[in-house]
């Protein structure tokens, strides 16, 4: 049974909502399902491999009384969960967050989930209906109704995100085909993860095609980006931020310190205003940085060992002050 034959038995059965979750292995093979078990214990919770398949398998996750069973499918270099059932995406999230580095969730900035959206509207009439923004790095999450559509009220969301700071870290719409009767309701954010809320069965392709395989090609297009700075041959990288005219305060510095510290240990070099300069190792694979922010921008420079996951988290805890944040990766003699 494929992807696409399991979210067709779901829908027939009206399990909603189901959640797709898109990773990437840090390797192939039963090895990693055994760092995942490993990975687990640590965090103290279970993961065990109930049944396998030819193309997957089927596991569980428990968080003490908590329980929930899912499938992964596996190709090369992406493997897809599906889950389904109220207060399964909170319950998975939180385990993938413990299982990285081995998997490793696909993040874009708010302006490649943008992107995706612009490209499916190009072939449905997309109508927003909720929008998740995260204020204060972090600190506030609210949920906002809109039911407009999406070409109409991107620009006023864009320039809303600007003006009051937060950003944009998931969108629910619904897709009508304009030649034919199609009808989804969908929710996708910006760490790989789509959760159906109502569709018709067959209509996996659609999502598969318009949705999950651009979202992949513009994450693939940042990673490649990143790639250029954490893969090297000695050469001095770097990576420079601009904070969009929004500048820094001794506040911010200190919430920028205490969001670092939840991923990376930090050796503080300098802290406080006009500028910080810390080192960072990254506490799960080990990637180590020098991080340079001043009250307008920064600089990331990746050390002898770094990985575009790990510098990526960087890049989000420093995208949160701002969805202006503007930023280069250079080699040597420039980028």
């Amino acid at each position: 049974m494929g992807v696409g034959d399991l979210i067709d038995s779901l829908v027939f059965a009206g399990r909603y909502p189901i959640h797709l979750f898109l990773v990437m292995p840090s390797y192939d093979g039963d090895r990693l399902v055994e760092g995942l078990k490993v990975r687990a214990r640590l965090k103290r919770f279970d993961f065990r491999v109930v049944r396998s398949y030819d193309s997957g398998f089927e596991f569980e996750v428990r968080f003490v009384k908590r329980r929930r069973v899912g499938r992964f499918y596996i190709g090369r270099g992406l493997w897809i969960g599906v889950l389904w059932g109220g207060g399964t995406f909170e319950i998975f999230s939180a385990a993938l967050g413990h299982f990285y580095p081995l998997l490793v969730r696909p993040m874009l900035p708010v302006e490649g989930l943008f992107k995706v959206l612009d490209g499916v509207s190009e072939r449905f009439d997309t109508y927003l209906l909720q929008y998740l923004v995260r204020r204060r790095l972090g600190r506030e999450v609210l949920k906002v109704w809109t039911r407009r559509v999406y070409g109409e009220v991107k620009e006023q969301i864009v320039g809303k995100m600007l003006a009051e700071r937060f950003v944009v870290d998931a969108v629910r719409f619904k897709l009508v085909g304009r030649e034919e009767p199609v009808e989804i309701d969908l929710r996708l954010d910006r760490f790989g993860a789509l959760t159906i809320y109502r569709m018709a069965p067959g209509l996996y392709p659609q999502l598969e095609r318009h949705i999950i395989l651009p979202y992949l090609e513009v994450y693939f297009s940042y990673l490649r980006k990143a790639e250029t700075v954490t893969a090297r041959d000695g050469e001095v990288t770097s990576v420079v931020v601009e904070f969009g005219g929004y500048r820094l305060t001794e506040e911010d510095m200190e919430l920028l310190k205490t969001l670092l510290k939840r991923d990376f240990y930090i050796s503080v070099y300098h802290g406080g205003n006009p500028w910080l300069h810390v080192n960072l190792i990254d506490k799960e694979d080990g990637s180590n940085y020098q991080l340079v922010i001043t009250e307008d921008g920064g600089l990331i420079v990746p050390g002898p060992k770094s990985s575009p996951a790990s510098l990526s988290r960087i890049i989000d805890k420093l995208y949160t002050f701002t969805p202006q944040l503007k930023v280069a990766y250079q080699q040597q003699g420039g980028g």
